[in-house]
C-alpha cells in the first residue's frame, strides 16, 4: 500500500505573516522566531515613537512575542501584521497610562536629541536629531502613523487595523504629518 504524505514546500521566509501566526497558534516555536526576525525592528522603532525610551520599547517587543507565544486566542489570528502591531501598541499605550505625568516619557527623546546635536556628533548623527525632534513635535496620532507607515512598513489598511480608524484617516493623517515635518524642518534649515 502506498502512503501519501503531505509535503509543505513553501520556504519558512515566505510564509505569511497570518501563516506564521496559526502554526504559533498551534505550538510551533520556529514560526515564533521567524515572526521575531521579520518585524522586531520595526515593532521597536513604533514602541519608541510612542515611549521615547529605548529600554521600554525593548520591554514592549519582547512582551508582545511573549503574549503571541504564551495566549492562545479563540479565534485564529487572521490580521497578521496589524495584529501584532495592535499587541504592541496596546502594550505601549498601557506603559504610557501608568506614567505618573506624560512628559516624563518624552524626556529620554530630548535627551537622545541634545546628545546628537552636540558640537563633537556628526552630521548624519545632527540631521537624525533634527528629524526626530521634528518628529517628536508632530501630534501622537501623526507620529503613530508616519512611524507604522516609514519604518516598520505598514500599508494605509494595516495601520487602520492598528489603529483602529478608517483608511482615508490614516492616510491624511500620514499627508498631514509630512506637510508638517516639510515645514518644521523648512523653518529648521532657516535657522541655521
Amino acid at each position: 500500500m502506498i502512503e501519501f504524505k503531505l509535503v509543505d514546500d513553501a520556504p519558512d521566509l515566505e510564509r505569511s505573516d497570518e501563516d506564521l501566526l496559526g502554526r504559533l497558534q498551534a505550538g510551533d516555536s520556529a514560526a515564533a522566531t521567524l515572526l521575531y526576525d521579520r518585524h522586531h525592528r520595526g515593532l521597536y522603532a513604533y514602541a519608541l515613537s510612542l515611549l521615547h525610551d529605548p529600554a521600554l520599547s525593548e520591554d514592549v517587543v519582547h512582551e508582545t512575542f511573549l503574549r503571541l507565544l504564551t495566549t492562545r486566542p479563540e479565534r485564529p489570528v487572521l490580521l497578521g501584521k496589524s495584529f501584532i502591531y495592535a499587541v504592541a501598541r496596546n502594550l505601549a499605550l498601557d506603559l504610557i497610562r501608568g506614567a505618573t505625568r506624560q512628559e516624563t516619557h518624552r524626556l529620554p527623546l530630548a535627551r537622545a536629541a541634545e546628545r546628537r546635536t552636540a558640537p563633537e556628533a556628526g552630521d548624519d548623527e545632527k540631521r537624525n536629531a533634527t528629524l526626530l525632534s521634528a518628529l517628536a513635535r508632530l501630534p501622537q496620532e501623526q507620529q503613530e502613523t508616519v512611524t507604522l507607515k516609514v519604518f516598520s512598513g505598514l500599508t494605509f489598511a494595516q495601520i487602520a487595523e492598528v489603529l483602529s480608524i478608517a483608511v482615508g484617516t490614516a492616510a491624511s493623517r500620514y499627508r498631514y504629518a509630512l506637510e508638517k515635518l516639510a515645514e518644521l524642518l523648512t523653518k529648521e534649515g532657516e535657522g541655521r
